[in-house]
């Protein structure tokens, strides 16, 4: 089935260039009296850090001081503050110039919605449904549908994203490259804030399936008349381009058709994990771990990281789920029996075969006796790494590298269990071969 190009609101014209988010009046209420801004503009910014940053001509004569605790109001009384970065003026301009970060978030207009609509920052090219553009001169492959309770998330790849992830791939930074839209199923309308929840939810479930971290970005609510009725601008974490480095393949080939990985079904199951107080704990600080590993470039950090994922999955699976008491768990169970115990339940072999990319990890295991398996190996260059003895040694950096990625791969395999996910993902002990879950 083909569907209908939905235009984005918001677009990255090139990447890393700022993308406008309004341009008009606005007061600015200081302890030194009130004054009009004839033009300010809100951009959101890549670089040298991501945000929502502010540049206004403000009617004053000589230069103004703006404070955090000072107010810029938009002309619907929706208001802010800012972190000042640059003022100029002097005693015989007109106007002065000022600009900065905002602080916090902007939101204005209220509901009821009968959709939310928002961008995605640097999500990977998953191949969806066909998207075909008005003219029905241009086609490519880019929705994602979602569905799980009462909401609906489609997730569309915009029509030059191929274009800009080239651009990605020769600079890295950012690029604003799906363009999506919640709403609820039954078609009813609804406030903002009952989409908040599943939106947080989705920033992190994004972010682990991108392997870096993502988020909505500039939502907007639209009314049953298709007009503008509600906004919220925010300045989220998010990770830079570095290429492909999530646990999921961008399109699976399945009896000899293309088609997307079975993440859909997976979300599903993360918002039923969602709505649990243990399991959303476990959610949060694994991804949380995970994310953060798999951005840094140090592998003893990747080590460090992977490490706390691990520990976490498997207090889940031994504490919560297999019933032993919190304490014990942390005080009577040695780390590399957390992590045996997590990759049992999970069908994931223990042994390091022959012929995977972690030769020199394997040469590792291999020189002591008895052999060690994953977990022991994983764990030992670990605690060289955090707890190093003297007179031992440390590990040499390409085996830390090796037990890094390890390490990495056990974290997906956990997560993606703990999603009930069945399908392929990308194996970063096998260079990134794409590879069946082992409970699949």
């Amino acid at each position: 089935m083909t569907v209908s190009e939905t235009a984005p609101r918001f677009r990255t014209q090139s990447v890393n260039l700022p993308v406008e988010v309004y341009k008009g009046p606005a007061a600015i209420v200081t302890a030194a009296g009130q004054f009009s801004a004839e033009v300010l503009v809100i951009d959101f910014r890549w670089l040298p850090s991501t945000g929502l940053y502010i540049s206004a001509s403000v009617d004053a004569p000589g230069p103004i001081q703006v404070s955090p605790t000072d107010v810029f109001r938009l002309p619907d009384q929706t208001e802010f503050s800012i972190s000042m970065t640059r003022m100029q003026g002097g005693a015989f301009l007109p106007t002065s110039s000022v600009e900065g970060w905002i602080l916090g978030h902007v939101e204005g207009g209220s509901g009821p919605v009968k959709e939310i609509r928002f961008e995605i920052p640097n999500l990977p090219a998953f191949r969806g449904e066909a998207i075909q553009s008005p003219d029905q001169r241009t086609g490519w492959f880019g929705r994602k549908v979602l569905e799980a309770g009462p909401w609906r998330i489609l997730i569309d790849s915009i029509r030059d994203h191929n274009q800009l992830r080239e651009q990605l791939r020769a600079s890295g930074g950012f690029a604003l490259l799906d363009t999506c839209s919640i709403t609820r199923i039954d078609g009813a309308e609804f406030q903002p804030d009952e989409a908040t929840e599943t939106l947080e939810a989705l920033r992190l479930f994004l972010s682990f399936i991108s392997g870096h971290w993502t988020a909505p970005l500039l939502l907007i609510g639209i009314d049953a008349g298709g007009g503008s009725a509600w906004y919220r601008w925010t300045s989220p974490t998010l990770g830079r381009w570095r290429g492909h480095l999530g646990c999921l393949p961008e399109f699976v080939v399945d009896g000899g058709k293309v088609r997307l990985p079975a993440f859909p079904a997976a979300w599903g199951q993360f918002l039923h994990l969602w709505s649990d107080p243990d399991a959303h704990e476990a959610l949060v600080w694994a991804i949380s771990w995970y994310v953060e590993a798999n951005s840094v470039t140090s592998a003893e950090l990747t080590l460090t990281l992977a490490q706390a994922g691990l520990e976490v999955l498997a207090w889940y699976q031994m504490a919560v789920l297999g019933g032993m008491r919190r304490k014990e768990f942390e005080n009577n169970v040695q780390a590399v029996s957390k992590i045996r115990n997590l990759l049992a339940s999970m069908n994931v072999r223990l042994e390091l075969p022959n012929g995977t990319g972690l030769g020199d990890l394997l040469a590792f295991a291999n020189s002591t006796n008895p052999r060690l398996d994953g977990p022991e190996a994983f764990t030992r260059v670990r605690n060289s790494t955090i707890h190093p003895r003297a007179g031992t040694g440390r590990v040499d950096a390409a085996v830390r590298i090796d037990a890094s990625r390890l390490g990495l791969s056990y974290v997906e395999l956990g997560i993606l269990h703990l999603l009930s996910y069945r399908d392929q993902y990308l194996d970063k002990t096998f260079a990134m071969k794409p590879k069946t879950v082992p409970w699949g």
